[in-house]
């Protein structure tokens, strides 16, 4: 039985560990953004959007897995907040 419980609980840490991973890549995202708009070499801009974009699209193909209800409407918040910048 405790091989069960030890399954039940290393899911639940990957769970907690990917929604930290998560919140990171969108703020990650949030500051390519902002570099991206102050920097006035146009290769870095350019690499820079491309980064937050990159960062973007990984966060929202992950929020549905793994996440619960709560957590989910977190991430989606933080997701809209990049999407509307």
């Amino acid at each position: 039985m405790e091989n069960i419980f030890d399954a039940v609980e290393a899911k639940r840490n990957f769970a907690q560990r990917e929604g930290d991973f998560l919140v990171i890549e969108i703020d990650l995202a949030l500051t390519f953004l902002a570099i991206a708009r102050t920097i006035s070499c146009a290769e870095t801009r350019r690499r820079n959007y491309a980064n937050a974009r990159k960062a973007h699209e990984e966060a929202a193909q992950r929020i549905e897995k793994h996440q619960t209800p709560e957590e989910r409407r977190y991430l989606r918040e933080k997701l809209a907040v990049l999407t509307q910048a």
